[in-house]
């Protein structure tokens, strides 16, 4: 939480930066962050078939919209609303497990 309130100030700073730059730097961050963490804990495999290269493929795309849209929230709005609007995707995912999993979370979810 506090890295995350850390990005969004900087966020918040740099909002004359292009866009693409900053969703560039972090995409550049996060991809080199999960390499040396799948190498660290050998998890590092391939998709075994179309539906999970698709998966990851859709993940991907999902992952650069949902960073693009909280760049530009940043550069539209205060930090502030942003930050509260991007911790409600606790309480989304909760609901899809609920709804579209059909699991109800207990202590350990």
């Amino acid at each position: 939480m506090i890295l995350s309130a850390v990005s969004y100030t900087v966020l918040r700073y740099i909002r004359r930066v292009h866009h693409t730059v900053t969703t560039f730097v972090f995409g550049l961050w996060g991809t080199i962050e999960m390499l040396v963490l799948a190498v660290l804990f050998d998890a590092l495999k391939a998709p075994l078939g179309p539906k999970e290269t698709g998966l990851v493929a859709g993940l991907a795309v999902l992952t650069f919209l949902g960073q693009y849209a909280i760049v530009y929230a940043m550069k539209s709005e205060q930090a502030g609303p942003v930050a509260l609007v991007r911790t409600f995707d606790v309480v989304f995912g909760f609901f899809l497990q609920i709804v579209v999993l059909q699991t109800i979370p207990d202590t350990l979810r």
